[in-house]
């Protein structure tokens, strides 16, 4: 049997209060530590507390205690009189006690959940193309603007340069951030301070306030596998932000005396193209997300993101079809082009 497998042939485990009650049966189950956090995340609304989820004590415990009973009250499990449930965390196993009806379906539910948690790779490429060949591209197909899959051929065709990259690895459901970033420090604000040179005096700006912008690739992204296991949802934030030059700005400064005049500071330009979105794909699958223009606007720069579902020693989950897709189940699979 493997670490965190199932037990569903759990010994019977018996006190004076089975004895009592021979309606109800107690079974212990090893499970993996994920099957607390999947209650605490989808349980945290319930309002009654009738079972004994053990992983804390005080509010917090009795709050998991709650989220513990009414999830699985949720997934159809009776809990009559007399019946508990209980985790423990050092251990790892769920305690149930319940009646032999209900306990076979809680066995079936509890293998329907207690599976190893997915990982997500997600990829996030920013590739920028010539504007004059992107308008090509659209003529050649009569369109305000090329498919996805007309992007993807460019870029296999090699005519396009990659602007920024970042791969990321995270579970299913947490955020993750990667990002490779300089950073550039500029005053925001000024004081006007006098200064005398023995004949006249001058007003001087003198910074006050500073800010930091981080100049480079910024990749935000919180994946979440969906129900069937082989689709991937994304909500994700990257953003590539470069520092152009440095401008000459005027400031007005005012002197104790009320006399006003300008100083010339310099302070920085940038430029950012980014993009926030929330899109689904299959496991293996790449798409172009979205396009942004470059600073000259002369080239377009498109965001291609692609997911893919790994297992504990970081391998796929899914291996990569010859016909370039995932190995998707036959039911998800596109169609068959149809015989001329």
């Amino acid at each position: 049997m493997k670490p965190f497998a199932v037990l569903l042939a759990a010994a019977l485990w018996t006190s004076a209060a089975i004895a009592a009650d021979p309606a109800m049966v107690t079974r212990r189950y090893p499970v993996l530590p994920s099957i607390a956090e999947i209650v605490s995340e989808r349980g945290s609304g319930a309002e009654t507390n009738r079972g004994v989820f053990v992983g804390g004590g005080g509010e917090a415990g009795s709050r998991r205690s709650t989220d513990m009973q009414k999830f699985f009250e949720d997934m159809g499990i009776p809990f009559p009189p007399g019946s508990s449930i209980s985790y423990n965390p050092t251990t790892s196993q769920v305690v149930f006690r319940n009646t032999p009806e209900n306990t076979e379906i809680f066995e079936r539910v509890l293998q329907a959940l207690d599976v190893v948690p997915n990982q997500v790779e997600i990829d996030v490429t920013f590739v920028a193309f010539d504007l004059a060949l992107i308008e090509e591209t659209a003529r050649k197909s009569d369109r305000a603007a090329p498919t996805g899959e007309e992007i993807k051929a460019l870029w296999r065709e090699g005519k396009g340069k990659i602007a920024g990259t970042s791969k990321i690895v995270t579970r299913s459901g947490v955020n993750a951030q990667s990002k490779g970033v300089d950073e550039v420090i500029y005053a925001t604000e000024y004081e006007a301070t006098t200064r005398s040179n023995g004949v006249a005096d001058a007003l001087n700006a003198v910074p006050a306030g500073f800010e930091t912008r981080e100049i480079g690739f910024i990749h935000n992204v919180t994946p979440t596998v969906g129900p069937d296991g082989h689709t991937i949802d994304l909500t994700l934030v990257p953003e590539l932000c470069e520092m152009l030059d440095w401008d000459n700005a005027g400031i007005g400064l005012t002197g104790a005396d009320g006399k006003e005049t300008q100083s010339h500071m310099r302070v920085p330009r940038f430029h950012s193209r980014n993009l926030t979105t929330s899109i689904v794909l299959w496991d293996g699958e790449t798409v172009v997300a979205g396009t942004m223009p470059n600073s000259g606007g002369t080239e377009l720069t498109y965001a291609f993101i692609s997911a893919r579902l790994l297992d504990p020693a970081g391998q796929p989950l899914k291996k990569q079809a010859a016909e370039g897709h995932a190995d998707l189940p036959p039911e998800a699979k596109p169609p068959a082009a149809p015989k001329k």
